[in-house]
């Protein structure tokens, strides 16, 4: 069976909005790595430190979560214990020492 112009135009399209989906997808990590890097500057971490791990981590996080499988579902993971990190040192420093 020949393959004909207007199904090529289709298989086409339709693909390109499966990317487009994907990406719009994996966009949605890009407020919490963006709060992330605002926290650690907010508790005093150097700003030339914190924006470059933040500019490091942005495009890795999202390209992992575009691409999906193993490291793809591994990004909200990593992000929530990377979190967890990061707050912790806040805890003595706001509410004190027991």
């Amino acid at each position: 069976m020949a393959t004909t112009e207007p199904t090529l135009l289709l298989e086409r399209r339709a693909r390109r909005a499966y990317e487009w989906g994907r990406l719009r997808s994996a966009l949605r990590i890009l407020p919490f790595v963006v709060l992330a890097t605002a926290a650690a500057i907010a508790t005093g971490r150097p700003l030339a430190l914190g924006l470059s791990i933040g500019g490091v981590l942005l495009p890795l996080s999202v390209g992992l979560s575009f691409a999906g499988r193993a490291p793809g579902r591994a990004v909200v993971p990593g992000l929530l214990a990377g979190g967890a990190a990061l707050t912790t040192p806040l805890l003595p420093a706001t509410l004190g020492h027991a």
